[in-house]
């Protein structure tokens, strides 16, 4: 039984070599017809993760980045449409998008080969293999935020001063009133519900349906954004705009309700009331969760500065969120956190 072990181990351990080996060669390939197109000076950069809050950290510091590494020629390696037009607002214009297998091959030439030899360089704390990192677990450990590891561990920024960039939603005013009027939306007087996310459920139907007819009933207009396959909430009226729509069409609207996503993120800086959900826990999200880490990690920074109020729940306090949040929508206040949860139980938000 030992020795029929022995050979299986040994079979194992050859198969996993050759397919490590032909994933590096794969690559390389990739690589090469990379450099191929693009010239041999040009450096490539790429963040092995979906998500278009990634690429706004990402893009408040690429720019001081670029900089500071003294590299003239880059080529953004983006995973997805929606990625890439987060970097459009960022003016990262030369990039290419590449599927799953291509970012698992880079990945792989890149662990093997060294930034020293390779002009790719990996621009996020988590690798796309993160049994081979242990950045993950500092997520939120002594207050890191999302940003935090960004700065300090992606680009290696000390506590020097460093130039953000914001987005550039330079749009046509009259194309962005033109979208406004043609769905019957009211200036300073429209909430926008974004209701969902990519990286965790969102909340319960009734508790959006019944913030809905809280505010209907007080004479706002209620829209909800939606993308792709997304339904609207229950007597709110579906819109889609673009990224390079969605920051002029907030602030023309005055108020911006969302359950934490990378939407959220990228309409930080924008004039308006803006309110922020964050579940007290979240064991299904597309990350390692614990009590409290969704909002100590994902809280957004500079709150002050940030007109934001942030709410941090858990699943017994839901019922009381649709009066918490049209109380705030009410009044002066701009930023700030909210708590609802009992401090004896850690309950797990489903």
């Amino acid at each position: 039984m030992k020795t029929f072990l022995k050979r299986i181990i040994k079979k194992c351990a050859f198969l996993c070599i050759g397919i490590l080996f032909i994933r590096v060669l794969c690559g390389f390939r990739l690589y090469s017809r990379l450099k191929k197109r693009y010239g041999e000076r040009s450096v490539f950069l790429m963040c092995p993760h979906t998500g278009t809050g990634d690429i706004y950290e990402i893009g408040i510091y690429l720019r001081e980045y670029l900089n500071k590494r003294k590299i003239e020629e880059s080529v953004f390696l983006f995973r997805g449409r929606a990625e890439q037009c987060v970097g459009a607002l960022f003016h990262i214009d030369k990039g290419a998008i590449i599927n799953d297998k291509e970012t698992i091959f880079l990945s792989k030439l890149l662990i093997f080969v060294g930034t020293e030899t390779l002009t790719i360089r990996h621009l996020h704390h988590i690798p796309l293999t993160p049994q081979t990192e242990i950045a993950a677990l500092l997520e939120g450990y002594n207050h890191l935020s999302f940003d935090d590891m960004f700065r300090f561990y992606t680009f290696e920024f000390g506590n020097e001063i460093v130039n953000k960039e914001k987005p550039d939603f330079s749009r046509s005013a009259e194309a962005i009133i033109k979208y406004f009027t043609q769905h019957g939306l009211e200036k300073n007087k429209t909430v926008i519900l974004s209701p969902y996310a990519s990286s965790m459920p969102t909340l319960p139907k009734h508790m959006w349906n019944e913030l809905v007819n809280r505010l209907l009933d007080s004479g706002y207009n209620v829209v909800t954004n939606c993308v792709g396959e997304q339904l609207p909430l229950r007597n709110t009226i579906a819109i889609s705009p673009s990224l390079a729509e969605i920051g002029p069409i907030v602030e023309l609207a005055g108020y911006f309700i969302g359950w934490r996503s990378g939407l959220c993120d990228l309409i930080s800086d924008c004039k308006c009331k803006k309110i922020v959900l964050y579940p007290y826990q979240a064991p299904n999200a597309l990350w390692i969760d614990w009590p409290g880490k969704t909002y100590e990690y994902f809280r957004l920074a500079n709150c002050n500065e940030r007109e934001v109020i942030e709410i941090e729940f858990n699943m017994e306090q839901i019922a009381k969120l649709p009066e918490i949040i049209y109380t705030e929508i009410e009044n002066k206040n701009v930023c700030g956190k909210i708590t609802l949860r009992d401090e004896n139980r850690g309950d797990i938000f489903k």
